[in-house]
């Protein structure tokens, strides 16, 4: 019973995040629909296929390397809104990528670099996603996003819901061995998730 309950609650979690995700997303095409229509064309396209992957996966987890597609195509959808305002670098390690990780959650810890981070910087600013194995066997991704100082003081005591939805799901589907962190340095706003990547 215990386990099915928190089965039920990690689908809970998930089923919330969904239309969270599909209402940010429109907000980017309503944007798009006067200034250039082609684009948004294109923005509803690539909203179809990551709504068509996001509905379909019924599973908890997925492998990063499927949820960093998933991010990536996120990604191509917001840098037609933001343009060169928005950028992003990786540095995935590749042991990393057939580790299991929560679905969805990559995806909304980079839309919650771009709105707390990019959008609010007038020339934008760089998202960088890092991540590695430790030395512990433990998966650490970090999202690294330029942040506007003034916004600092506002996000240090709440991660807003994309990110306190994360944190629920690791502690319901890891427990104890794993960890999501904000911290803030030069400007700067660094996320920093660790789970077991199930490799020795």
């Amino acid at each position: 019973m215990e386990s099915s309950l928190k089965d039920l609650e990690i689908k809970t979690i998930r089923s919330n995040l969904q239309p969270h995700f599909i209402f940010n997303s429109l907000n980017s095409i309503r944007a798009l629909i006067d200034v250039n229509p082609e684009l948004a064309r294109d923005a509803i396209t690539k909203i179809s296929n990551i709504l068509r992957s996001t509905i379909t996966k019924q599973e908890a987890t997925d492998t990063l390397e499927n949820e960093l597609a998933l991010a990536e195509d996120y990604l191509a959808l917001e840098k037609i809104r933001f343009e060169e305002r928005l950028n992003f670098e990786k540095q995935i390690a590749p042991d990393t990528l057939p580790v299991q990780i929560p679905t969805m959650m990559l995806q909304t810890l980079i839309e919650n670099a771009i709105k707390h981070g990019i959008s609010n910087l007038e020339a934008g600013g760089i998202i960088v996603l890092h991540t590695r194995i430790l030395h512990d066997a433990t998966l650490e991704i970090q999202v690294i996003n330029d942040i506007n100082p003034a916004q600092i003081k506002q996000h240090e005591n709440s991660l807003g819901f994309g990110l306190s939805s994360s944190r629920q799901r690791l502690k319901l589907l890891y427990g104890a061995q794993a960890s999501l962190s904000l911290n803030f340095e030069n400007a700067k706003a660094i996320l920093t998730v660790r789970l077991p990547s199930g490799l020795t």
